[in-house]
Order: structure tokens, then sequence, then C-alpha cells
């Protein structure tokens, strides 16, 4: 659970929680399959994986080492030693519930989403407090100056929880409407 912990806490992935057959093959944390990731030396992993709202999650990040060791571990074999295969679940011993049993039990209303977002705000914080301190005359700025950098935090915050727009369910309805439109004139 150690390494879904880091995992949570650098990259605030989701928890990630067992699907129905109906439902599409979105990934999480805790839902990761051995072909989701890729151990590259010396201590990197690539993550390739299809988040939700079925927004893909492309990343490679430098992990310490004993993450790495772990992470290449889990996806070669599981707790019983069987050999795994692409499809296997590289945490295979717990799932989102048994992870934010434990993390409920470290504190009171702690789960993967409070973490989450607690992550996103620290982040949101120390973006702004950064573009402060490095400019002397912060306070001079216009409200459209400071609300471009409050924007610019934002995205990067935005960039870290893999928030991307979606194509909006109505879109297909919206581009007929738009094309019959087109036809008539």
């Amino acid at each position: 659970m150690g390494v879904a912990v880091y995992f949570l806490d650098k990259l605030a992935l989701r928890a990630g929680h067992e699907k129905d057959d109906d439902e599409a093959d979105t990934v999480g944390c805790c839902t990761l399959k051995v072909e989701n990731v890729e151990c590259v030396p010396p201590n990197h992993i690539k993550f390739d994986f299809l988040g939700k709202d079925s927004i893909r999650y492309e990343n490679t990040v430098d992990v310490e080492v004993p993450v790495y060791k772990a992470v290449e571990a889990f996806t070669k074999v599981d707790a019983r030693g069987k050999r795994k295969g692409p499809r296997d679940m590289v945490f295979d011993t717990f799932d989102a519930t048994d992870l934010n049993k434990e993390l409920k039990a470290l504190m009171d209303g702690l789960s993967v989403k409070v973490f989450r977002t607690y992550n996103a705000s620290i982040t949101l914080d120390r973006l702004l407090a950064e573009m402060e301190e490095a400019d002397d005359a912060y306070a001079d700025k216009t409200v459209d100056a400071k609300k471009a950098d409050y924007d610019r935090a934002n995205k990067e915050v935005a960039i870290l929880c893999n928030h991307q727009r979606s194509v909006p369910k109505t879109h297909e309805t919206s581009m007929a409407k738009v094309t019959e439109k087109l036809n008539a004139m």
C-alpha cells in the first residue's frame, strides 16, 4: 500500500474502483494493470491509461529507487509468486476500499479523495506564494495581472490532477445542428 500512497501523493492519481462489464475500462491508482506501467531504468515509471471520463493519463516520472524496485516486482509476480500478464493488477493484494480504510485509520475522515484535494490545494497555495515572492511589486499589480497569475497556477494544478476538457455529451447533437444550418444556407 505504501507505493500506492506514494503515487497518490506525488501524482495525485484517483483511487480507481472496479468497473462493471458495461462501463468504460478506466483506471486509477488501485486498478493499475501491468500494461499501464513501464519501468524505465534507472528509476523512471511510465504511466499510460485512461482515467476518469476516459481521459488519457500519460506521464513518465522519476521515483525513489525503492518505489521503482517495488513496482518492478509488482509487475512481474503476484503475492502468491505467480507470473503476471499485461491485464493483471499491479496491486493485487488490496483495492481502493482497503486503501481508504487504511487512510481513515490514520486520520478520521482521510480518504484518497481528501488526499487529492489537499495536494491540489497546497500546490495552488505554493505556486501563488512563489509568484508573489518572485515579484517585488506584486502588491501594485492590477487585478487582471493577479487573475492571470491565478489562472497560470490553477492550470498547473489541473495538469497535476489530469483535469482536461473532454468533449461534451451534447457535442454530436450540436454539430449535427450546425451542419444542418450550413446545409440550409
